[in-house]
């Protein structure tokens, strides 16, 4: 679906949950009538049930959903670009902490040309490769990671099973 339509039916859902709310508690205090047709008392059972059920499940994975369009969308354009600089095979990820106090990077997003690689799963516990030590000192950090550290280049912390994966 596409986020306009998703817009309109949040806005109907919540509309339609705000009014029956509003409904049952004039009714409690007194301001309409309590006599309740068991039609009009299913439908704003109903329309609460609906916003409860969208604010619970179908806002989050509408957000979700937007949110990945515009990231993904971004992956992939920087990826072009510096493809087009470099004039090499580059693919771009965007690696986050999963979970409260975790100490591990997961790839949330990552450019199309991406989607099906073997690392796309990978973890990376803090100073642990280019991203775990972005994320340590708190800083972007460039590197290339085929350059041996015996040669010059910097120590990753990787274990024998990530640098085979990557």
């Amino acid at each position: 679906m596409t986020g306009s339509l998703l817009r309109w039916i949040e806005g109907i859902v919540v509309l339609a949950g705000g009014v029956s709310g509003a409904l049952l508690a004039a009714a409690e205090l007194g301001f309409i009538p309590t006599k309740w047709s068991p039609v009009s008392l299913t439908v704003v059972l109903v329309c609460l049930f609906l916003e409860l059920t969208w604010r619970l499940w179908g806002l989050e994975r509408w957000r979700d959903n937007m949110v990945s369009r515009l990231v993904q969308s971004d992956l992939d354009a920087a990826c072009r670009e510096v493809q087009e600089l470099a004039a090499a095979d580059v693919r771009v990820c965007l690696l986050r902490p999963r979970g409260i106090r975790t100490r591990v990077l997961i790839v949330n997003f990552s450019s199309s040309n991406m989607l099906t690689a073997a690392d796309r799963g990978i973890r990376l516990e803090k100073w642990q490769g280019c991203s775990g030590k972005a994320w340590g000192h708190v800083k972007p950090v460039v590197a290339d990671l085929t350059l041996p550290s015996a040669e010059g280049g910097p120590d990753w912390s990787m274990t024998p099973d990530l640098l085979e994966l990557t």
